[in-house]
């Protein structure tokens, strides 16, 4: 990550389980635990590009923006269509339209859709069965049907 200078971090900010790939590139949003601890979290998620394959140094990531609202994203995947990122957290469910130009997908238009911890679980992961349905899975193995036009 670009603004990390030390190893370990002094901001917990630099974890990444939310990976999608758009035009070419491949994709990472963060979670932000709060400062030594291992299960809480900050509000915030930050999106980069890799822009470098090398095999024989680093890869530095490209900062490309962030959503201050949202809280531990565990997944995301484009629509079919290319139209519509979907970002799970373990509270929400996030659409973000395609942005109009750029890639800034976190700060584009998005509706958001609470999910209830107690019913969903921890969920982890998001996947489009069509443009208009999304799957989300559990670590409990449970699967869980939206469809976005009914919202």
């Amino acid at each position: 990550y670009p603004e990390q200078v030390s190893f370990p971090a002094s901001l917990w900010h630099f974890d990444s389980e939310s990976l999608f790939s758009a035009d070419g590139s491949l994709y990472m949003i963060t979670k932000h635990r709060a400062i030594g601890k291992g299960f809480e979290w900050e509000a915030g998620a930050n999106l980069y590009r890799l822009d470098t394959d090398y095999t024989d140094q680093d890869n530095l990531l490209t900062y490309i923006d962030g959503n201050r609202s949202i809280t531990a994203a565990t997944g995301a995947e484009l629509s079919p269509d290319m139209q519509t990122l979907a970002v799970i957290s373990l509270t929400a469910l996030w659409l973000f339209d395609r942005p109009e130009s750029g890639d800034e997908w976190l700060s584009s238009s998005s509706r958001k859709i609470d999910l209830d911890p107690d019913v969903i679980r921890q969920v982890e992961a998001v996947t489009w069965i069509d443009d208009q349905t999304v799957l989300l899975s559990n670590e409990q193995r449970d699967l869980f049907r939206v469809d976005i036009s009914d919202l």
